[in-house]
């Protein structure tokens, strides 16, 4: 596949991207950043939706691509995919969190802390596939969207969580500190991908765009679009 850096200024058009919630926020603003210095005649029209949404507008055309958690995709036949960055999920708590210190902290350990459910981005159905591969289920206090809240909480000492590395932050809006513990049950991780329909004919501007992000984040083997 032919590099599009050397081309880049020679490409224009618009290009329209669906995007889920966590990746507009966590991993869009520095992969734009470099795209619009590579192809400055190129514009980038975002569009955030759900994941079952996200999957519609493929399929219908009204997006050329998207950019989203393609370990939630659930039409692998009419979409393909392209892995980015795989995050891996770990223990959120407060500092000096009783959990830091132990040696070894598995799902079992957690299951009497109070913890804090993230919902956005099918964030709960995430978590349920690791815990329901165990016999404990989370002591749920609060199902949120927030994702400050969450941070928040943690910081606080109101509970514990299970997040991905791509959303943590060490501080709160407050000030307060949030560490992170690696578990020892296997805890899938969250994968962000390049998602665009099979059989699509790319314009310009959007091969562009989706041979740079696959470029950008050569996490898995090579791709080919249509």
């Amino acid at each position: 596949m032919r590099s599009p850096h050397r081309w880049g200024k020679h490409v224009d058009g618009t290009v329209d991207v669906a995007v889920s919630y966590t990746v507009a926020g966590y991993f869009m603003p520095a992969l734009l950043s470099r795209f619009w210095r590579a192809f400055p005649g190129i514009t980038v029209r975002l569009h955030e939706y759900a994941r079952d949404a996200i999957e519609l507008s493929l399929i219908n055309g009204t997006v050329d691509a998207a950019v989203m958690l393609v370990s939630n995709l659930h039409d692998r036949g009419s979409i393909r995919s392209h892995l980015l960055l795989r995050s891996p999920r770990r223990l959120w708590a407060c500092a000096n969190h009783p959990l830091l210190h132990k040696d070894t902290v598995r799902l079992g350990d957690l299951a009497a802390e109070p913890y804090l459910m993230l919902t956005v981005d099918e964030a709960e159905r995430s978590a349920m596939r690791y815990w329901q591969c165990t016999p404990h289920v989370p002591n749920v206090i609060f199902r949120t969207l927030s994702m400050e809240a969450v941070r928040s909480m943690v910081a606080t000492g109101m509970g514990i969580t299970i997040l991905s590395d791509m959303v943590y932050r060490p501080w709160s809006l407050e000030g307060h500190r949030i560490d992170v513990k690696t578990l020892d049950d296997d805890i899938h991780t969250m994968d962000v991908g390049l998602a665009w329909k099979s059989g699509a004919k790319l314009s310009p501007a959007a091969r562009a765009f989706c041979e740079f992000v696959a470029l950008a984040y050569p996490a898995s083997s090579p791709v080919q679009f249509e």
